[in-house]
């Protein structure tokens, strides 16, 4: 016959482990639904979905912990406690890189950060990107040296990392390899902000802009589609030109050369009603200087002003055009000619 007492006892475990899960399941929906609320649906289902692995090892984790406090024997309860503890430990990191990552994400597109040309947008979208990476890395240490702390096999190493003279080991040990000079460099761009995101570079003969920054390297988009990739200690040990580095603001200049008969004021007047003509010019700078002269052409620079630096390139081209077009129809007589005279 059955006993009656074990078999209320199965019955309210039963019920402990269904009301665990129960509760667990209802927390895990009301943080999906208070995520809702804030951000849009699709990084919603992308929390979700990034969630599920943390929220099958907490579950997993406090179950397996509530079974060797309530049932297993002294002999068997320290191995499938410590499993459990580093289950619960593991989800919590995971937990809170997924949090990490959900707000970092949340802001970018709540202050619209993305490809944006405003100098204080692409400050705060670097630095936000920098403090992403360096979140990350910190939650892997500590969720590293907690689970070291609760094993007492490698009690040690949790103690080392955590510890000052641990740090000040690892540091000393590989201050001389790349990686962790990229890191400091990555720490130090963050604070000094030579470059930003969606910045405009001239690197290495390169034309791009400055599609990602991460702790260990920058990729740069080039004109024609091509990335560069560099070291991100490269933006610290070496010179570039940052042409947005204050404003996306740029002059741009070009030459034509032309006969001395050319009447520099005609072509003065011309490139003033070129430049009205078309929203590429910001209404700045227009000038025309006759910048040198030889024995056979004298050379004249058209200067103007754009909003950013593909416009600047836009004018530029979209003026000579007109110049050029200009001088064909009205002064061909002004275009550059080889005069030869002859004796008789």
């Amino acid at each position: 016959m059955d006993d009656p007492f074990c078999i209320s006892n199965i019955s309210f475990m039963v019920a402990h482990y269904i009301a665990i899960i129960i509760g667990f399941l209802i927390i895990w929906y009301l943080s999906l639904y208070a995520c809702k609320r804030l951000i849009n649906g699709d990084s919603v289902r992308k929390f979700e979905k990034r969630t599920r692995v943390p929220v099958l090892l907490s579950l997993f984790g406090i179950l397996l912990l509530h079974t060797a406090n309530a049932q297993l024997p002294e002999s068997a309860r320290s191995p499938v406690t410590h499993t459990a503890t580093v289950l619960l430990i593991s989800a919590f990191g995971w937990w809170l890189m997924v949090i990490l990552r959900t707000a970092y994400r949340y802001c970018v597109k709540k202050l619209d950060l993305e490809g944006s040309e405003d100098p204080g947008k692409k400050s705060m979208h670097t630095q936000l990107e920098l403090l992403y990476r360096i979140g990350t890395i910190v939650i892997i240490i500590l969720t590293l040296s907690s689970i070291f702390l609760s094993l007492p096999v490698v009690n040690a190493l949790g103690w080392g990392l955590l510890s000052s003279a641990g740090i000040a080991g690892i540091v000393a040990g590989i201050a001389a390899r790349p990686v962790l000079s990229n890191m400091l460099a990555g720490i130090q761009i963050a604070i000094t902000k030579p470059i930003k995101m969606n910045d405009v570079l001239l690197v290495e003969g390169e034309w791009g802009r400055v599609e990602k920054v991460n702790m260990t390297h920058v990729v740069l988009r080039i004109w024609d589609l091509r990335r560069l990739v560099l070291p991100i200690s490269y933006f610290i040990e070496k010179p570039f030109q940052n042409w947005t580095i204050e404003s996306s603001e740029l002059l741009t200049s070009f030459f034509i050369y032309c006969d001395y008969t050319v009447p520099v004021e005609a072509v003065r007047e011309k490139l003033k009603e070129i430049l009205h003509s078309t929203p590429l010019w910001d209404r700045r700078v227009c000038v025309l200087q006759v910048t040198d002269a030889d024995q056979k052409t004298i050379q004249l620079r058209p200067l103007m002003s754009a909003r950013t630096s593909s416009e600047c390139w836009d004018l530029k081209c979209y003026v000579r055009e007109k110049l050029i077009i200009f001088l064909q129809t009205n002064y061909p007589e002004a275009l550059p000619k080889l005069r030869i005279q002859t004796t008789p």
